[in-house]
C-alpha cells in the first residue's frame, strides 16, 4: 500500500511539474486564503482540508501504536502522512487547473496530453488507481478501529482484531463501497461530502484531544504538550472552527433558498470561534495545574 502511495504521488507531482505552473501564482495561493462566496467553494475548502488532515487517522494511529510502537513513532508517521497528503493535495489541485471546461475525469486526461504528451493520461491513470486502491483499504480498516474503541473496552474477546465483529466492521464499509461501484453510482458528491464532514468534525476532535493532551492525569506529565505545541494547536482549532462554521451557516442558507450579503457574518464566526478557543485554552490551562 505504501509503495502505492509513492506511485499516487509521484504521478500527481510529475504531472504537476511537467504542466509548468505559474511559481508565483502557486506561493500566493498558499499564503492568501481567497474563499469564492459561493456555497460549493466553502465546502470543498472543508474537503481538502477533511482530506489532507484526516481525523480517522487519529483511529488508525492509535490502533496502530497498541501494537508494539511507541508514541514517538505514531507521531512520526503520523505527522509523515498529513505532510505528504497536503504535498500530494497540492499536486492534484495543480494538476486540476489544467481543465479549463466542465470537470471531468476524460476532460482532465484531455488536457494533460495536451499539457505533456500521451504520457499524462498513464500518470493519471496510475495516480487515480493508487488513489482509490490505497482508501479501500485504509477506509475499511480505520472503520473497523473505530468501532472497536467503541465497543471494545467492553466486550474485549468480540471486537479483537481477528475476531468477527472486526471482519464484520470493515467488510460492510467495503460493500457498500463495491454496491455503489456496481451500480455506477457517481462517487464524487458522496466523496466530497464525506470529507467536508471529516473538516467540519475536525475542529471539534481537535478540542478534545486538545483537553485530554494537557490533562497531566491521563497522560502524566511526561506526555502533555509543551507550551509551544499548545499554541500550533489553538491555531489549527480556530482556523478549522472558522472554516467549518462558515460552511455550515452557508449551507444552512442555500437549504432555505437565501443568500448571505457581506462579510459581517465571518466576523461573527471569527469572534464565536475566537470565544471557544480561549475556552478550550483556559480549561486545558487549569488541567494542567
Amino acid at each position: 500500500m505504501g509503495f502505492l502511495v509513492v506511485i499516487m504521488g509521484i504521478g500527481f507531482l510529475i504531472t504537476a511539474v511537467l504542466i509548468l505552473p505559474s511559481f508565483s501564482e502557486i506561493l500566493k495561493g498558499a499564503f492568501v486564503p481567497r474563499i469564492p462566496s459561493e456555497t460549493e467553494a466553502g465546502v470543498l475548502v472543508l474537503g481538502l482540508i477533511g482530506t489532507t488532515i484526516v481525523p480517522y487517522n487519529l483511529f488508525l494511529g492509535s490502533g496502530i501504536s497498541s501494537q508494539k510502537q511507541t508514541i514517538k513513532e505514531m507521531r512520526f508517521g503520523l505527522a509523515v502522512a498529513v505532510l505528504l497528503g497536503g504535498l500530494f493535495s497540492m499536486a492534484v489541485l495543480i494538476v486540476g487547473t489544467s481543465v479549463t471546461v466542465t470537470f471531468s475525469f476524460e476532460e482532465l486526461a484531455a488536457a494533460l496530453q495536451q499539457k505533456i504528451g500521451p504520457a499524462g493520461k498513464y500518470l493519471l491513470g496510475f495516480g487515480l488507481f493508487a488513489a482509490g486502491f490505497t482508501s479501500t483499504i485504509t477506509a475499511p480498516l480505520a472503520a473497523a478501529i473505530t468501532l472497536k474503541s467503541l465497543f471494545g473496552n467492553k466486550y474485549p474477546e468480540k471486537w479483537a482484531t481477528g475476531s468477527l465483529n472486526f471482519k464484520v466492521g470493515w467488510m460492510l464499509v467495503l460493500l457498500i463501497g463495491v454496491l455503489f461501484a456496481i451500480n455506477n453510482v457517481n462517487p464524487i458528491p458522496a466523496i466530497i461530502l464525506a470529507q467536508a464532514l471529516n473538516g467540519f468534525l475536525l475542529p471539534f476532535i481537535s478540542i478534545f484531544l486538545f483537553i485530554v493532551i494537557n490533562n497531566r492525569s491521563i497522560v502524566g506529565s511526561q506526555k502533555s504538550n509543551p507550551f509551544l505545541l499548545n499554541i500550533f494547536m489553538i491555531l489549527v482549532i480556530f482556523i478549522t472552527l472558522v472554516l467549518g462554521l462558515n460552511s455550515a451557516v452557508k449551507a444552512i442558507f442555500s437549504a432555505i433558498h437565501s443568500s448571505i450579503s457581506g462579510n459581517m457574518y465571518l466576523i461573527y464566526i471569527s469572534l464565536v470561534s475566537a470565544l471557544i478557543s480561549v475556552f478550550v485554552w483556559v480549561k486545558a490551562k487549569l488541567q494542567r495545574n
